[in-house]
């Protein structure tokens, strides 16, 4: 939910269309001066903006905030996330599997994945810190094989809509240690995965040499 006060919100969006602007530039139509002057001086307490002799602009911080917000009102935009997927398979053609403990798909079956984080470099190293996360592998290279665009809706409303880039890495059995929410799952069992992980699953037993990219939309009933 989109708790900003409008005020801030339309201080926000001048900035976001402007370099500089003045102090006038920034207030919104009829409203009283006083209310103005507390919210704008709320945006500089909390260094979104900053005043330089050119006027105001907008801090690192501030760049970092408008470019979550919509162009059009400046509210919270909602976006789809970018993910890594690493399908980690061992010499005997099985994948390393966990269990969700979250929703959407708690309890379902899904190769090790996780949003990119800021302090990622690459879209690798992304994937080696959730192959690090799930595995306990320090210096594990896999290999990006394709993309896939899912969107997932409930209800006929979307609720999940993400570019995951999609790894395979090769490993030895042994060298991974179970823990009670991983399991190895033959490539060629049908046991029902979460959705993402079950089109990756299929691609993989297509064996598509190429970098493939991929659109998929699932329905949660």
């Amino acid at each position: 939910m989109d708790k900003r006060h409008h005020i801030q919100r339309f201080i926000l969006n001048v900035l976001m269309n402007n370099e500089y602007a003045r102090f006038r530039d920034l207030r919104p139509p009829q409203v009283d001066s006083n209310l103005y002057s507390y919210h704008l001086k709320t945006l500089l307490k909390q260094h979104l903006i900053t005043k330089t002799l050119s006027g105001y602009t907008l801090t690192a911080s501030g760049l970092e905030c408008v470019d979550r917000l919509s162009s059009k009102d400046a509210h919270v935009r909602v976006q789809p996330k970018i993910m890594t997927m690493i399908a980690v398979m061992n010499q005997h053609d099985e994948l390393l599997v966990y269990t969700k403990e979250r929703q959407p798909f708690i309890d379902q079956l899904t190769f090790p994945s996780g949003k990119l984080h800021m302090e990622d470099a690459t879209i690798l190293d992304a994937a080696r810190r959730e192959v690090h996360e799930r595995t306990g592998l320090a210096a594990a290279s896999p290999q990006h094989i394709g993309d896939i665009y899912m969107t997932i809706t409930a209800e006929k409303r979307k609720i999940m809509s993400a570019l995951i880039h999609v790894f395979l890495l090769q490993v030895v059995k042994e060298a991974i240690v179970l823990n009670k929410n991983t399991s190895w799952l033959p490539i060629n069992d049908d046991i029902e995965l979460a959705p993402a992980s079950g089109h990756v699953r299929t691609l993989l037993r297509e064996g598509d040499s190429g970098h493939f990219f991929r659109e998929f939309s699932d329905e949660i009933r």
